[in-house]
């Protein structure tokens, strides 16, 4: 399977992308959505640029098993930037840190043994996006170093 396929099917599953989404598009919206609860906030416009490297920090939650709430944005922080950071994403790096400072806080354990998993292992950022997605996922996850057997909880 592709990693696009799979990260299609992971995005349909925790509800930020619909199942009648045409094919070849990852995300219903053009907008970045930010969620509090349940409330859905739409903070700015994402470019098609932008989109790519959302797949990218999306694709890392899929493969690493981090969850989208509070808990699981602080551990999937905490292992892009122990994995390698976030290239010249600026955006994510600038996303990343304010997570380090508002999030993680209120997870230190969490974000500690997500911080220690991830030194070691690889993230996406620094190579292209859309090739990326038409890796296989398990060629991807064989090139991050991600252990299937390893629990992330």
């Amino acid at each position: 399977m592709k990693l696009r396929e799979a990260l299609e099917a992971h995005l349909v599953e925790t509800g930020v992308r619909s199942a009648e989404t045409p094919a070849g598009r990852l995300y219903d919206s053009d907008w970045f959505v930010f969620y509090v609860g349940s409330k859905r906030l739409r903070l700015f416009r994402m470019s098609e640029n932008l989109q790519a490297i959302v797949a990218l920090h999306d694709s890392h939650h899929l493969v690493t098993g981090y969850g989208t709430g509070m808990r699981g944005e602080a551990e999937i922080a905490a292992w892009e930037l122990a994995s390698g950071g976030c290239g010249k994403h600026w955006l994510m790096w600038s996303d990343r840190l304010s997570v380090v400072f508002l999030v993680a806080p209120f997870y230190p354990r969490a974000f500690i043994r997500a911080f220690r998993r991830g030194w070691g292992q690889r993230n996406l950022y620094r190579l292209d996006p859309e090739a990326t997605l038409e890796r296989d996922l398990d060629e991807v996850k064989r090139w991050l170093a991600i252990d299937p057997s390893a629990a992330h909880a």
